[in-house]
């Protein structure tokens, strides 16, 4: 990625010419971008997440099948840690009555924004817990935001990235606060912060404590409608219960709506997961299954490991 700064001219903002790795070229007014500008206050960052949060609920209730059919990251304890592992769940994304196979990897998932007069939000990437792990059970589950970046312009490709692909990260702009909210709490990626997602764990066999069927679960929201560039939230979960140790950093990676998987950037996004996601490393034959509709391939200690990942 190369910027380069034409001459000031008069009567004329001071303009970036930013060379994709496409070798498309585009003029930014830096006033628009520039991260050393002030940008807006603490106050109006509440007020425009109020807004955005007000129009993402009218939304959902005009239409509540967008919460009902997404990826969803499945809260696990693992050697005394948590960790969150993605999955699909509903006929949107190939599955019917139940949810689909668990990635083969922990702690990324993807899923995309929907578009609507001149913002976008989503209700996936969300998170559940099923048939809850003991030590879990009567304690709280809290989610921080300690993190966000962007990859702008990547391939919009119509098959898996290749390997040795790097992603080139960039920070937030000031213009593309993405607020995060659930149950009436909120944080954005100016300000980051945490809040409680359960303040007490259910117990019981075959207990969800999120059901996409049933509820919405997290909200975002950001006030443009990305295009050709895919959003990475950096999470952490921590819990109440004694001896289970805060997650790693999870990934809820934030695509592109499009009328294909390459307006989506659905393989670029898919190549996220496996590039950011921590590797499980003996799969069983289960995690050989179908997940979807493409080629995926990851190499886990020395073994390639083929997938057929999510509908896009």
């Amino acid at each position: 990625m190369m910027l380069e700064t034409p001459p000031k001219q008069a009567n004329l903002p001071t303009l970036i010419r930013r060379i994709s790795n496409h070798g498309e070229e585009r003029l930014v007014d830096t006033a628009v971008w520039n991260p050393s500008l002030p940008g807006p206050t603490r106050s109006q960052r509440k007020a425009r997440a109020l807004q955005f949060f007000s129009s993402l609920l009218v939304l959902m209730i005009a239409a509540p099948a967008w919460g009902h059919s997404g990826r969803l990251f499945g809260i696990e304890v693992v050697d005394g840690q948590l960790a969150a592992r993605g999955y699909n769940w509903g006929p949107a994304d190939g599955v019917v009555g139940a949810e689909g196979p668990r990635r083969p990897y922990y702690n990324a998932v993807h899923d995309h924004w929907v578009n609507s007069s001149g913002i976008a939000m989503a209700t996936f990437p969300t998170f559940d817990i099923y048939n809850p792990p003991g030590p879990l059970i009567g304690e709280n589950v809290s989610i921080t935001l300690t993190g966000a970046r962007r990859w702008v312009d990547p391939p919009r490709a119509t098959a898996m990235l290749p390997p040795g692909t790097l992603p080139l990260w960039e920070s937030l702009l000031p213009a593309e606060m993405i607020t995060l909210g659930y149950g009436g709490s909120t944080v954005n990626t100016h300000d980051l912060g945490s809040f409680v997602l359960t303040p007490s764990v259910p117990g019981g066999e075959n207990v969800h404590w999120f059901h996409p069927e049933d509820e919405d679960g997290l909200s975002y929201a950001i006030d443009l409608e990305p295009s050709n560039v895919i959003y990475v939230l950096e999470l952490q979960l921590s819990t109440s219960a004694a001896g289970i140790a805060p997650s790693e950093t999870i990934y809820s990676i934030l695509s592109p709506q499009g009328a294909d998987p390459a307006e989506k950037l659905h393989y670029a996004s898919l190549f996220l997961e496996r590039h950011l996601g921590t590797a499980i490393p003996e799969p069983s034959s289960l995690l050989l299954l179908s997940i979807g509709g493409c080629l995926l391939g990851r190499r886990c200690r020395g073994t390639m490991i083929n997938l057929v990942p999510n509908s896009p």
